[in-house]
């Protein structure tokens, strides 16, 4: 990833936050791009890697059964 702001820690947080958002039926993944942006002031170029690196790596089993909003904090 080209940002600095994007390390392990942030992308755990959002995967995290990515299945949450996918669970809450809120948006298509395909959609999920500018949630990214809002919640982690990704621009779209970051938001977009993110995204699709979860989309090549998504495994339910890698998540908790219930995600609570707080935990992106």
């Amino acid at each position: 990833m080209e940002s600095n702001k994007i390390n392990n820690k942030t992308i755990k947080k959002t995967w995290l936050y990515l299945e949450w958002l996918r669970r809450s039926g809120q948006t298509n993944m395909y959609g999920a791009v500018p949630y990214l942006m809002e919640e982690f002031w990704f621009d779209e170029k970051e938001a977009k890697k993110v995204l699709i690196e979860w989309m090549q790596n998504y495994n339910p089993d890698d998540y908790p059964e219930e995600i609570v909003f707080n935990d992106f904090d």
